[in-house]
């Protein structure tokens, strides 16, 4: 199983069992990114309909699409109910044996909602801090949870000169682990990350 990092918080998961999109971004709609061209998938999941997350339209659906086992559960963009920015869901697919969670624009700490996830082995989550949850109230998901390898997403590459600003909310999460990967390329094989990883960051993404 491959994970390839699309920029944002948009993944693509390339495996035996099928291809998943997770929130396609339309170009400009986050500073600095254009969405990756020639992207396919057999599925496409947006978490909500913000623009930074449901550029479906830029994936191409495979002709003979295979059936993915997903579920979707709605939680909160906010603190508020979801009355500041309506509701997210939260993807959990099932590829290969794995249980693969994307929080999308997760705005709380729901424990009740994340019950649903607990002990998956990729979770993807959001680390803004004003449109999201922070670094701190991811790493609190992560204790929950307890996934086999936590992948940040949605946070501001200075770098790179693209995301939201968010007072590099990266190098506060990075600072919670202890074993942290960092890897080099858009992409991993999901057997490369070492048992004793925790954390795993992309340090480049596809263009």
């Amino acid at each position: 199983m491959k994970i390839t990092y699309l920029g944002h918080a948009s993944f693509l998961i390339e495996s035996k069992d099928g291809d998943v999109v997770f929130d396609p971004y339309r170009d400009n709609s986050v500073p600095g990114l254009v969405f990756p061209k020639d992207i396919s998938a057999d599925i496409c999941l947006c978490s909500h309909e913000h623009f930074d997350h449901n550029a479906r339209e830029y994936v191409r659906i495979k002709s003979d699409p295979k059936r993915i086992t997903f579920k979707s559960y709605l939680i909160p963009h906010d603190k508020d109910d979801g009355a500041k920015r309506g509701m997210n869901r939260i993807q959990q697919v099932f590829l290969e044996g794995k249980n693969i969670v994307h929080l999308g624009d997760t705005g709380i700490v729901y424990k009740k909602i994340l019950s649903n996830v607990v002990g998956c082995d990729v979770l993807f989550v959001p680390i803004n801090g004003f449109f999201t949850i922070d670094s701190i109230e991811a790493k609190e998901i992560f204790d929950f949870v307890k996934p086999r390898v936590i992948i940040p997403m949605h946070y501001e590459i200075k770098e790179r000169g693209c995301g939201y600003p968010d007072s590099n909310q990266i190098d506060t999460f990075e600072r919670m682990f202890k074993y942290i990967l960092k890897v080099k390329k858009s992409y991993i094989e999901y057997d490369e990350i070492p048992d004793d990883i925790e954390c795993l960051v992309f340090d480049d993404f596809r263009q």
